[in-house]
């Protein structure tokens, strides 16, 4: 479809008149073509940059008119949109229960690793409850494979460097 649009356009566009050359002043055609009343003629039968740019525009909108008429739209395009689901699928429902499962799991998680830095930073004293503390968090990150949801390696590391100074 392009290529004949293309073919079209080429055929009501008249390219020889869009790579005319036209001079500026009269007395750089008088240095080009001589002095005399012939250059100045010539200038006059020259297409100036407004009337290159009007042929264009008209040519370029006939084109389109043309191509509207030739090649209607396909009727697949025309089509109205298709309705939105009514309910969720069988598979929606299943991912949300999974993203519920998922997230109650890493909120556990979360809170059990909360419990043991407030221990660590507020309760114990001694070396002994302060090596179990870190002991118990190293235990939750390893059994957990990783950190959970909205705690940052960062934030921890900033704590028990705090702790220990």
């Amino acid at each position: 479809m392009s290529i004949s649009l293309l073919a079209l356009v080429a055929i009501t566009l008249h390219i020889s008149e869009a790579f005319t050359f036209t001079c500026s002043s009269s007395k750089s055609i008088r240095r080009s073509v001589g002095i005399g009343n012939t250059a100045l003629e010539a200038h006059a039968h020259e297409s100036s940059r407004r009337d290159v740019l009007t042929g264009l525009l008209a040519s370029s909108s006939s084109a389109v008119a043309a191509a509207a008429v030739l090649f209607p739209p396909n009727a697949a395009l025309a089509s109205s949109r298709p309705e939105y689901l009514t309910e969720p699928t069988d598979d929606f429902k299943e991912s949300e229960k999974q993203r519920m499962e998922f997230k109650a799991a890493q909120l556990k998680i979360k809170k059990e690793i909360t419990d043991v830095l407030d221990r660590f930073t507020n309760v114990s004293k001694n070396e002994d409850e302060i090596v179990k503390d870190l002991k118990d968090l190293r235990r939750l990150v390893v059994e957990t494979g990783g950190m959970p949801l909205g705690i940052k390696k960062e934030d921890m590391v900033k704590i028990i460097r705090r702790k220990k100074a």
